[in-house]
């Protein structure tokens, strides 16, 4: 039920914007699987589990991938271009920081959730902390949307984005070894 959430059914995106994109679709994705882990009460025990699981993974190894995508390999190659895309990097950096608590709470819910699957009082926890981020990735996912990947398509040439994709795939490689 929950599992055909958290898998992508299409090939591997390429290209730096649609990497870009694709993930966050996923923050997307994971984000309302933790909603829908909460709400759904024809989930059986081991399908909140199960849940759980893929939305800690996803927002513990994941998501900081992609938020050091942007800070280490976005930003530094935007920053300057204009006073717009200056405040959208900045006001994208403040947000990445200010989501560790929202996540925080959210994940604690999950582990709170995996340990007692049936509880009800848990899943609500779980639901309220999943419509934070679901609110708050809303308004952060679409600052970069709307400002910061039109400025990468606009002000990178193919080469500096073929770059940062290698840039990307290094920083997933490099956290695949360490496992």
């Amino acid at each position: 039920m929950f599992t055909h959430l958290s898998k992508s059914p299409t090939a591997p995106p390429r290209g730096l914007l649609a990497l870009l994109v694709a993930c966050h679709s996923r923050i997307r994705r994971f984000a309302a699987l933790a909603h829908r882990i909460g709400t759904d009460p024809e989930a059986t025990s081991s399908e909140r589990i199960e849940a759980c699981v893929a939305v800690e993974r996803y927002f513990n190894e994941a998501l900081p991938l992609h938020v050091q995508d942007e800070e280490e390999s976005i930003l530094p190659r935007l920053g300057g271009r204009s006073v717009a895309i200056d405040f959208a990097l900045a006001a994208m950096t403040e947000q990445h920081a200010l989501h560790d608590a929202t996540l925080d709470t959210m994940l604690e819910a999950c582990r709170a959730l995996r340990a007692a699957p049936d509880d009800r009082r848990s899943r609500a926890v779980l639901t309220d902390a999943a419509e934070a981020a679901i609110q708050v990735f809303d308004e952060h996912l679409a600052l970069e949307e709307s400002i910061i990947f039109p400025a990468v398509a606009m002000y990178l040439s193919e080469g500096v984005r073929a770059t940062v994709v290698d840039e990307l795939r290094s920083r997933r490689e490099a956290s695949t070894a360490r496992e």
